[in-house]
């Protein structure tokens, strides 16, 4: 089963290209972030170069990102295409919170109900998959002011320095 993070963001992202994505990604040392994630610098190499795929050109819907092998699955970035779907998975998002601290609750509740669009990132279980999904949760998190549910039940924003807080 794969991990998704989602990135609830205060702001739009439909303007954003899989070209201004993959752009960010390509310059970030992923050599020193293959360090914290415990990667080798061999199979770091091993994962570049990144390459992306527009699945519906034209609209930031959906894109892969795809790195290593050709056979290697893809990182998947998606959006839901209306208001309407984004605003039903928030309520649903909230409804779904199991976090026994009622303010805690509340603080990301509200933050949820300001969100104006929401990513998610689906990814595999290998070591790489998991440092470039991250960084694309980063971006989105840090550029669109987002909320992000991680795939482990963590709500988290973006501090200064990129650096993931704890909400």
């Amino acid at each position: 089963m794969p991990h998704r993070h989602t990135i609830y963001c205060k702001r739009g992202v439909a303007a954003v290209t899989p070209e201004m994505l993959l752009k960010h990604l390509q310059y970030l040392d992923f050599l020193t972030l293959g360090e914290d994630y415990d990667i080798s610098e061999e199979a770091v190499k091993a994962a570049r170069p990144l390459r992306i795929e527009d699945i519906h050109p034209g609209q930031f819907r959906l894109c892969h990102l795809f790195y290593g092998k050709a056979d290697m699955r893809p990182i998947e970035i998606d959006r839901w295409e209306t208001e309407n779907q984004h605003r039903g998975a928030v309520d649903e998002t909230i409804e779904n919170l199991t976090i026994q601290d009622k303010a805690r609750v509340k603080k990301i509740s509200d933050s949820l109900r300001k969100s104006a669009d929401s990513v998610s990132v689906a990814f595999g279980t290998d070591p790489p998959a998991a440092m470039f999904a991250w960084e694309v949760v980063r971006y989105f998190a840090s550029e669109f002011d987002g909320l992000v549910g991680a795939d482990d039940g963590e709500w988290l924003t973006i501090g200064n320095g990129y650096q993931p807080k704890p909400v």
